[in-house]
């Protein structure tokens, strides 16, 4: 699924994405089509067949497109929940740029842009009669600039810094007539169905969350500062190490001053077997109930890391990563039964509890230096853009992957059960183009990648082709689309059903490219009130499950 990104506050906001649907994949703001060629050091791997495809909707600038399977009524929902979209259909209903989309099974979460949190879905609406499903407000007035879901919980990032973490279930979210305007949420200040999350160590005077990023059952957060908290969503969080550490403490229920502390082992079983811990032998005292968002009300600073500066940390479902802001180093724990961690063959191990390097090194020429750039996992598998430097040579940009391949999403051309040693994606590694505005090769990275959360894994992959050509860079911006993985809902958006294992660009009948682009618009939020006259948005696209 797709989304548009609103730039700059109140006219000059940071980018804002959104995103609809389960398997499937939404656009927001302009599409463009366009026929380019670049090169790289494999034409071959580059120039797979092309899809078949059906007739793509004329309607470019449509705010919103989306593609993939309707269950849940993710992407639309007055379509039957049987509905497939094959190909990227524009929707009725239009949305506008937003902050931030997320997406799991069953329900999905948008931050408009001016920061409020709406939800919608089967796992947001449940079994009520509701006349509109559409996208209702669950927060509002926290200035909310991105959202992760996690277990029946939406977890809430304000740009001061603040965590929110709300239910996604409508009947666990009491909605008063006329909220008061000191009110949190929509909701009364006794017995909120929210809380927000504080560290369990002072942060500095300046220093502040600055990301979040949810895995099924731990979330993981970064401060300004490069600190790593982590904290556990439910009883599971640390079923496979990846919650950091064992020990952690919750509020008893009958006396909110006392403590009462948890210790949850790894338990993680089996290699290929998704198996969850049993957290039947987890002793804790009535009332203390994890599916609640009251369960943790802490984020807990990583021990192992305390002396390391982080400049990214991110969740997959079940494993996690940081980049480390000196040499781009990655170190990785949890689950490692496909070999998602990217540890290396030497590495058998079912999961990992402790931070352990990922050497992407590996078999580069004598000399080459790596850097990684950008962490993004998904269900069972994880990818890694690293920056090649060798000298008296142009760096290059490559895309490595390591886990489950089963369905393609390797994007090696083959259907690779398990990869523990991280694998250049050659189609999409390597690549180059010259520039008119420096008259020289540059090489090309990749602007953004959206990794679906499920286990069976698609993968939408953007291209940084937005300034290579035209004279002095005045051209429109346009970016490429590449899709791969599994496609038996169409979710890959090519019209047919057949998984891909290897990146191809997502093209229209007559063989023209899909572009995303960007451009200054009038923004609205979600209640139709404007928010800025001339903001810079682009078009983003976001995997569902």
């Amino acid at each position: 699924m797709s989304a548009s990104l609103v730039r700059g506050a109140a006219r000059r906001a940071r980018p804002v994405a959104l995103a609809l649907a389960a398997g499937s994949a939404v656009s927001v703001t302009v599409w463009s089509l366009q026929n380019r060629k670049y090169a790289n050091d494999d034409a071959d791997a580059s120039k797979p067949a092309p899809p078949a495809v059906t007739p793509v909707p004329t309607n470019w600038d449509a705010s919103t497109l989306v593609w993939g399977s309707n269950k849940s009524k993710l992407i639309s929902p007055e379509a039957s929940a049987t509905d497939s979209f094959r190909s990227p259909a524009a929707l009725d209903l239009q949305l506008p740029p937003v902050r931030d989309l997320a997406l799991a099974a069953t329900h999905g979460a948008l931050v408009d842009a001016r920061g409020d949190v709406y939800q919608w879905g089967d796992g947001h609406f449940g079994t009520r009669s509701v006349d509109n499903r559409e996208p209702m407000a669950t927060l509002k007035g926290k200035d909310i600039k991105s959202v992760s879901l996690s277990q029946g919980k939406l977890y809430a990032l304000s740009k001061r810094g603040r965590v929110f973490v709300l239910p996604v279930a409508a009947d666990d979210q009491a909605t008063p007539a006329q909220p008061s305007w000191f009110s949190w949420l929509w909701g009364t200040t006794s017995n909120p169905h929210y809380a927000e999350l504080s560290t369990n160590t002072r942060l500095g005077y300046t220093e502040k969350v600055v990301s979040i990023s949810a895995g099924s059952d731990h979330l993981l957060a970064l401060t300004s500062s490069g600190r790593v908290f982590s904290h556990p969503v439910s009883l599971r969080a640390n079923a496979f190490g990846q919650l950091g550490f064992r020990k952690f403490d919750v509020q008893a229920p009958d006396a909110p001053s006392k403590r009462i502390e948890v210790s949850l082992d790894a338990k993680g079983t089996g290699w290929g077997r998704a198996v969850h811990t049993d957290t039947s032998d987890v002793p804790l005292p009535e009332g203390i109930d994890d599916k609640s968002v009251h369960f943790c009300d802490k984020l807990y600073e990583l021990p192992a890391l305390k002396d390391v500066k982080i400049a990214q940390a991110v969740a997959g479902e079940r494993t996690s990563f940081v980049r480390t802001v000196e040499q781009g180093r990655v170190l990785a724990w949890g689950a490692n039964d496909f070999g998602q961690l990217g540890l290396g063959n030497a590495t058998s191990l079912p999961y990992v509890t402790v931070p352990s390097e990922v050497v992407l090194s590996r078999y580069c020429p004598a000399g080459t230096y790596s850097k990684c750039l950008n962490i993004v996992p998904g269900g069972d598998l994880t990818f890694f853009v690293v920056e090649r430097a060798s000298p008296g040579k142009t760096a290059t940009i490559d895309l490595l992957a390591a886990g489950r391949g089963q369905w393609g999403a390797l994007g090696n051309g083959t259907f690779s059960s398990a990869q523990a040693e991280p694998l250049r994606i050659r189609a999409v590694s390597g690549l180059t183009e010259y520039s008119e505005a420096r008259q020289r090769l540059e090489p090309m990275g990749v602007h953004a990648l959206s990794v679906s959360p499920a286990p069976s894994g698609h993968v939408l992959l953007t291209l940084d082709t937005i300034s290579r050509f035209g004279t002095g860079g005045d051209a429109p911006a346009r970016r490429d689309l590449l899709v791969w993985g599994m496609n038996q809902s169409s979710q890959l958006g090519n019209g047919a059903r057949k998984s891909l294992a290897t990146p191809q660009h997502l093209e229209d009948a007559a063989g023209n490219r899909a572009m995303l682009g960007e451009k200054w618009t009038r923004v609205l939020d979600l209640q139709g009130n404007v928010w800025g006259r001339n903001v810079k948005v682009e078009q983003r696209v976001v995997a569902g499950h």
